[in-house]
């Protein structure tokens, strides 16, 4: 697993703890993009590609 990969299955368990502290806890519309966005850029800076959820 190189050092990118690495970077992305932390942040991807970090992520997934978070949603399950705190399960059907709205996001604001806000909060939800700049969600989207750090972890689309997580993705790219890992070379992979991950499809975001449609509101």
């Amino acid at each position: 697993m190189n050092g990118k990969t690495h970077i992305y299955e932390r942040a991807k368990t970090h992520l997934e703890t978070i949603i399950k502290q705190h399960p059907g806890s709205p996001l604001s519309e806000e909060k939800a993009k700049a969600l989207d966005d750090v972890v689309s850029a997580i993705a790219k800076d890992a070379g992979v590609e991950i499809p975001l959820a449609k509101p």
